[in-house]
Order: C-alpha cells, then structure tokens, then sequence
C-alpha cells in the first residue's frame, strides 16, 4: 500500500511541475462572480467536470454543468469550460 501511495504522489508531484502559472493565471482571471460557468467533460473527465463545477458552486459561483436537462443555453459573456 506504502508502494501505491508512494507512486501516487510522485505523479502529483510530476504533474504539478508541469502547471504554467501564467496560464493558470490567465485561467483563474477570466473565472469571475456574476458570469456563468458552464463545465463540460466526457467519461472520467467528465467526472473531474463535475467535481469542479461543484466546488465553484460551493465557493459561490452561478455554475452549471452541460448536458443536464435544467442547463440554460450558454450566451456570450459567459464562461464555457471543457475538460
């Protein structure tokens, strides 16, 4: 288990190393309150999708995930996010 949990950070660790900060930047500055989000994902991404569309609900966003029947039509101005 030690092995599995060993190797599972070092992957986190890799993938962490590979973030641009500028463009998360640039990612995090165009995610603001008052526009809507739409999120999108397929499969296991959708699955991250929807996780993270929850916690921007949770952190006071106007959020909503594409595909589900009470999702408005996605307008300009607004946010669209594909995972």
């Amino acid at each position: 288990m030690k092995e599995i949990l060993e190797q599972i950070e070092k992957e986190i660790h890799e993938v962490i190393a590979q973030i641009d900060e500028e463009q998360m930047s640039t990612f995090a500055g165009r995610i603001r309150p008052g526009k809507r989000i739409f999120v999108d994902g397929e499969g296991r991404s959708g699955f991250s999708a929807r996780g993270f569309a929850m916690r921007l609900m949770h952190l006071g966003y106007t959020v909503y995930f594409v595909g589900e029947t009470i999702t408005p039509a996605v307008n300009e101005g607004d946010v669209f996010i594909a995972v």
